[in-house]
């Protein structure tokens, strides 16, 4: 039974082997009657370690190959694993095998035969290697993925003095090339920081950004989170090219409507994470190291505060307005004393003084992506300031004072309490209340008058609210 078994196994692999011989018939027939000769002869150029047969199987079943192994050679020797569904490429590999035969004993030191002493031939048992081969299965390369297969260079000549031997085109050195090699290895090339995607850079690069303010911060995390929505925040930063960046702002524009200064902050942010990558050698080149104008429309619009006929307009409406009219106190307040809003919104009972008619400003409320409240600085310490009021004003703060109802637990943040405006869960005001506010107002004056009032800003925190923007006609 095991005799048969093993007939078995000996006719199979010489079918797999009659089926590559078969092969190699074929492919030295066209390639000496076709016009793939030159096809052959390229991939033939590349396998100097394989049998003439063995190159000619390559060419003939994946022209394109450039190094090929084993499947298990893949993963122990370099580390790689072959792509599920790739078809294999078969060669021949030498499979010899050893038998016994009885031969004629000859002298080790004449050669001639030996006899016994009836004058016989004397006999041994000597081992013989019979040369065979079996069908073997490799993969190209290209056929496998994983850790990245290192470069060899070689060269005609050792040093930059040498002469080339005859026939050869000039080349560098071996010497000229390990100097090209020494420095790719200083600069360090880290292939692992290498794959991290856009969104990881920049991720990484934020975390390095301490210092700033929470209406930075809070600038950063919009661009994280348009960077999350993008597929180009997933690209891997080694595989971004110039190109690419260009593409990616451009795209915001045209396609999902970012204004200009929108792109020009999401390009604040990845500017300087690249250059970060290259500072940190992972990098070669910054891929946003270009002038942004030359990419995309700049069509921000030079803005102007509104004149003093507009505000006094804007005001009756409010104060005649049977909706707005709660809110002229604050309207008035924000026109006439040129105070950001997010520090209009930090004001405590403290802080105004109606008997001295001044207004101290030393800090500013805002609330985090993360719904905290905060207590901060002025933007610079110039913003640090005790501004006089008018008689108008102050009658307006005393108005707030008096129309404000005492919550039953008075909200304490940092260390402040006493806050002019809270909403109904007991927190006060924000900027962004103060805004929505200000653009359903804008709204229904556009709605009753002709002449329009523009968009009143009050979000940014570095902008005095007393300049009250509008578009130059």
């Amino acid at each position: 039974m095991a005799d048969e078994n093993m007939n078995t196994i000996h006719i199979t692999e010489r079918q797999k082997v009659q089926e590559i011989t078969d092969k190699l018939e074929e492919g030295l027939k066209e390639l000496f009657e076709s016009e793939k000769y030159k096809t052959y002869l390229s991939t033939m150029s590349k396998f100097h370690n394989y049998s003439f047969n063995n190159t000619l199987l390559i060419a003939m079943q994946k022209p394109e190959a450039t190094l090929v192994a084993g499947y298990k050679a893949w993963q122990k020797n370099f580390e790689r694993h072959v792509n599920k569904g790739e078809k294999a490429i078969r060669i021949l590999a030498p499979a010899p095998y050893k038998i016994k035969e009885e031969r004629d004993k000859l002298d080790p030191v004449t050669g001639e035969m030996m006899f016994d002493e009836n004058g016989m031939p004397q006999k041994e048992q000597v081992e013989v290697t019979i040369p065979a081969f079996r069908a073997v299965s490799v993969f190209d390369v290209s056929q496998t993925d994983g850790k990245p297969i290192p470069e060899l260079v070689y060269s005609w000549k050792l040093e930059p003095t040498d002469k080339l031997p005859p026939g050869k085109k000039p080349c560098l050195s071996l010497r000229e090339l390990e100097k090209q090699v020494n420095s790719d290895l200083d600069r360090l090339m880290n292939v692992v920081d290498g794959t991290m995607t856009v969104c990881e850079l920049v991720d990484r690069y934020l975390k390095t950004k301490t210092g700033v303010r929470q209406s930075t911060r809070t600038g950063y995390v919009t661009v994280q989170r348009i960077l999350a929505k993008e597929p180009f925040g997933q690209k891997k930063i080694r595989t971004v090219k110039i190109s690419d960046a260009k593409l990616f702002l451009i795209k915001l524009q045209q396609e999902d409507g970012k204004s200009y200064s929108s792109i020009h902050t999401i390009r604040g942010v990845l500017r300087p994470a690249f250059q970060m990558a290259v500072d940190d050698d992972i990098l070669v080149k910054n891929s946003f190291g270009f002038q942004l104008a030359g990419v995309v429309v700049n069509d921000s619009v030079t803005r102007e505060a509104i004149g003093r006929e507009q505000m006094r307009k804007f005001l009756k409406f409010v104060h005649d307005d049977v909706c707005y009219c709660k809110y002229y106190e604050v309207v008035y307040i924000l026109f006439h004393t040129g105070m950001r809003i997010s520090e209009f919104c930090g004001l405590t009972l403290k802080d105004i003084d109606l008997e001295n008619r001044t207004v101290n400003i030393d800090h500013q409320l805002q609330r985090t992506c993360d719904m905290r409240y905060i207590i901060e600085e002025t933007k610079t310490e110039a913003g640090k300031r005790k501004i006089p009021i008018t008689e108008d004003v102050a009658q307006m703060f005393q108005a707030i004072i008096e129309d404000r109802e005492t919550p039953k637990l008075e909200k304490v943040i940092d260390g402040y309490t006493g806050f002019l405006f809270y909403d109904d869960d007991g927190n006060p005001l924000v900027a962004m209340h103060w805004q929505h506010r200000f653009n359903r107002m804008v709204g229904r004056y556009n709605d009753i008058y002709r002449v329009q009032m523009p968009n009143i800003l009050l979000m940014c925190a570095v902008i005095p609210i007393a300049q009250i923007w509008q578009n130059r006609e």
